[in-house]
């Protein structure tokens, strides 16, 4: 299942805003993005299609920096603009 909360929610939609306006000036095509945080323990997240992209609360805890967030929000991404969806991506420490 989705985790959501207000407050999660408007982060969420504020960081894919600015992790996508860059991307917009070169790949107009680019569809709206959507971060979903998904119910798993496991230190995980993959695309899925049309601008989803899940990542599990495990791995956010494991993230020390906005950065390295964007950063897993990035590759999540490419994989969907070169087609490579439903690639799930796991990390480990």
């Amino acid at each position: 299942g989705e985790l959501t909360s207000p407050t999660i929610t408007a982060y969420l939609n504020e960081f894919s805003a600015r992790m996508l306006n860059p991307l917009l000036r070169h790949r107009p095509d680019t569809p709206p993005l959507r971060i979903r945080l998904i119910a798993t323990e496991e230190p995980i997240a993959y695309s899925l299609g049309d601008g989803e992209i899940a990542i599990s609360p495990a791995l956010v805890r494991r993230l020390p920096t906005e950065a390295e967030f964007a950063f897993v929000v990035a590759h999540e991404l490419a994989h969907q603009l070169l087609g490579h969806t439903h690639q799930v991506d796991t990390f480990t420490s």
